[in-house]
């Protein structure tokens, strides 16, 4: 491996033009005229991208390959055999995840989807010990769990065969800081050797921080099935009986001489030791190893030490399970990116050359692949062998190494966040008119009914066929933004459901309450950020009663019992600040809630389109704003979602809410007030009927209004509300 990045990588890293052609030609291309033998001889070189520091090229290559192995699910199967055994993972979890996406897309048979699935579980699980590598685990027996949700497995098949713990070796080696101490390169012509980039980044740099870090404190040092978990003071206590158990006079006066100096020292506080005492700590310790032995100082390091000493960041919980020692962990990460094959020889001359620091990650070091890798493994043989502390169980969601999801084809959706589109969509059909050019007429337009969009229209739409939908969720915004002047009108749609005899009950507890926040009406439950879209809601275990949720609204008693409602919609959401490079922005969808997948019978279409069908493969449900002009909102058909509702006795309820707003200039403090409004409408055979709008006024101070008005605001405060305004 390390002499092909030497060569294979860091030309990918350099010259990935034509990479990056080939991927185009993928994602464009009419793929059901290309012959088999060029789409295997395109699959070949898209799975060696896969290799690639460059992450954008990786992680296009493998959104490719989902593209490609779609329609070929015979394909898929011979790639993956011929790489299998490659000795780099980096490559084969990724092609792990190629064969997830791929199957996510819906369109392999049942005979193809049982035969993948059958292939990953033959080659990697039959013998309970999969490669040691979380993200590779994860993908395989994704797509088999995905396989088994789609009634592709025989009913008799093991799915816990798929999941940890598995069989892996444990413990990991203790390294030494001699060990660490020989990772060292020269950076220039004067001889001088000093730490390599894999050494900085895990002794204390973002890498060991803020991905390592977080993985490995979710662990006690314990073994699986140890009950209770043992505190630091019980892990010191049980290093010191077995230590002076078969310890020499001259053992057991060096760790007394140890403890005397590290209490002269630091004192009898638990903290860090200041910088400039920290090479007197580091000598006792010296003296201390060299009393008695390495392999021992080293078990004495990774069960006993306050690591703390150097000025990190865990220390031994004076309360509580102890985590594991991160600085074993991260010791063990350095020495295993260096075992791997990373060489000063080979790979630091290209390393050097790569930028660092928090968000450097579209061309990342040959050495920052090895630490992935080794980080991987660190996370599997953890996971196999030791007890999760309470609180960190990642059983229940996904995990949290994940980089990308192979389920999403699309790079971007038609709503930024930002962007405001210039023509209405036709599922917000209705803009308000704010044509306010004088502080006056701002006011005035503030004060009177307009641009409070609040009727039934906003949730009754149809589309430019005519078909007509409902909208479950939604906001939009309008601005007239002026140099002097700024005012604003949103509205935010919400929807939950209930059960028909609840009615009553629930819009009293609803009366004189603004639903305005985001999710006010709430979300049904999703994984959110880790959570693969093509792997709602079959995945993860629904934390809910079959959809129903015990929900208190927000601004109401919370003293009063909990209404048990049944939100419709999930989210999804992945990040292009993250360490996905196949996404050009954020994506945030609305889904179906899973209990809706479930009584309207739908599916995913697949990765690009986004849509929900039935079984007849018409659009049931939709984020428009997929692949439309437009906010992010969700649509489901008018009549089936209605019908739905009359056959299992449930009522739909909305809330239509949003305010309207007077400012002055960017930066100042001039206010005009703020109107809020909240409308609610509930269904009701086959209809939907309003109920009376419940609004509120806030009043700026006079100082407020005085600055928007322009006019002397001498001796005014904040604190005097303006009595000239009327609601």
């Amino acid at each position: 491996m390390g002499e092909r990045d030497m060569h294979w990588t860091i030309h990918l890293a350099r010259s990935p033009d034509a990479a990056f052609h080939l991927i185009d030609w993928v994602r464009t291309a009419d793929l059901a005229g290309v012959a088999p033998e060029r789409a295997e001889l395109t699959a070949i070189q898209l799975a060696w991208c896969l290799t690639a520091t460059r992450r954008p090229l990786r992680d296009k290559a493998t959104k490719a390959l989902v593209v490609l192995f779609a329609d070929r699910a015979a394909l898929a199967m011979r790639i993956w055999q011929g790489f299998a055994g490659l000795d780099d993972l980096y490559v084969v979890e990724r092609l792990a995840a190629t064969l997830f996406g791929a199957g996510m897309q819906g369109r392999w048979s049942t005979e193809e989807l049982q035969s993948v699935a059958g292939m990953l579980h033959d080659g990697l699980f039959a013998g309970g010990n999969p490669p040691a590598n979380k993200l590779l685990r994860d993908h395989a027996s994704g797509l088999i769990g995905y396989a088994a949700a789609q009634g592709a497995l025989a009913s008799e098949f093991d799915l816990t065969s798929t999941r940890p713990p598995f069989s892996s070796a444990w413990p990991i080696e203790k390294i030494s800081e001699e060990q660490i101490a020989a990772f060292k390169v020269s950076y220039g012509d004067d001889g001088k050797r000093f730490h390599d980039a894999i050494v900085s980044s895990l002794k204390d740099g973002d890498f060991a921080r803020y991905i390592l870090d977080p993985i490995v404190r979710r662990f006690s040092p314990a073994l699986r099935g140890t009950d209770p978990l043992p505190t630091a003071g019980e892990l010191r206590s049980q290093w010191l009986a077995e230590f002076t158990a078969d310890a020499s006079e001259e053992d057991l006066a060096a760790y007394a001489t140890l403890q005397a100096e590290t209490v002269a020292i630091k004192g009898e506080r638990n903290g860090p030791v200041h910088a400039d005492r920290r090479d007197n700590l580091r000598a006792a310790k010296r003296a201390f190893r060299d009393a008695i032995g390495p392999q021992r100082f080293e078990d004495w390091r990774a069960r006993a030490e306050n690591w703390r000493d150097e000025g990190m960041y865990q220390g031994f919980a004076a309360r509580g399970p102890a985590e594991f020692n991160l600085a074993w962990a991260r010791r063990w990460v350095a020495w295993r990116a260096h075992e791997l094959g990373w060489s000063e020889a080979l790979h630091h001359a290209f390393d050097r050359g790569i930028g660092t620091g928090r968000n450097s990650h579209e061309v990342e070091r040959i050495g920052k692949k090895y630490q992935w890798l080794a980080t991987y493994e660190l996370a599997a043989r953890m996971e196999d062998n030791l007890a999760v502390l309470t609180g960190e169980e990642e059983e229940n969601g996904p995990s949290r190494l994940r980089n990308i999801d192979p389920s999403m084809l699309r790079e971007r959706t038609e709503d930024d966040g930002w962007r405001r589109p210039r023509e209405a969509s036709f599922w917000a059909p209705l803009r308000p008119t704010i044509e306010a050019r004088t502080p006056g007429e701002a006011l005035a337009w503030l004060h009177s009914s307009a641009s409070i969009l609040d009727g039934a229209e906003n949730i009754e739409v149809s589309d430019q066929d005519g078909r007509q939908w409902l909208v479950l969720t939604g906001f939009e915004i309008w601005e007239e933004d002026r140099d002097w002047l700024r005012s604003e009108s949103w509205r935010r749609i919400g929807c939950t459901v209930i059960g028909a005899a609840d009615l009553p009950q629930f819009l009293e507890r609803l009366e004189g309450i603004h639903l305005t926040g985001n999710h006010d009406m709430p979300v049904g439950g999703a994984d959110g950020y880790h959570m693969h879209l093509g792997e709602h809601p079959w995945a993860w275990p629904d934390h809910s009663d079959n959809g129903w949720i015990e929900w208190r609204p927000n601004g109401g008693d919370w003293q009063a019992p909990a209404l048990s409602v049944r939100p419709p919609t999930a989210e999804y959401t992945a990040e292009s600040s993250s360490y996905d490079y196949s996404i050009t922005q954020n994506i945030t969808l609305n889904l179906p809630a899973g209990w809706l997948i479930d009584k309207l019978g739908l599916r995913l279409s697949d990765g690009r389109s986004i849509e929900y069908r039935n079984a007849d493969g018409e659009v049931v449900f939709m984020d428009p704003s997929a692949h439309r002009v437009g906010r992010s909102a969700a649509l489901v058909d008018r009549a089936a979602f209605l019908e739905m509702l009359a056959r299992e006795e449930l009522v739909a309820i909305w809330a239509v809410a949003g305010e309207k707003s007077v400012f002055g200039p960017l930066h100042s403090d001039g206010f005009g007030g703020r109107r809020s409004f909240t409308r609610l409408f509930h269904s009701e055979a086959g209809a939907l009927q309003a109920l009376p709008r419940f609004e509120t006024f806030e009043k700026p101070s006079r100082r407020q209004r005085a600055i928007l008005l322009g006019e002397d605001v001498e001796g005014l405060t904040d604190d005097e509300e303006d009595e000239d305004v009327e609601m």
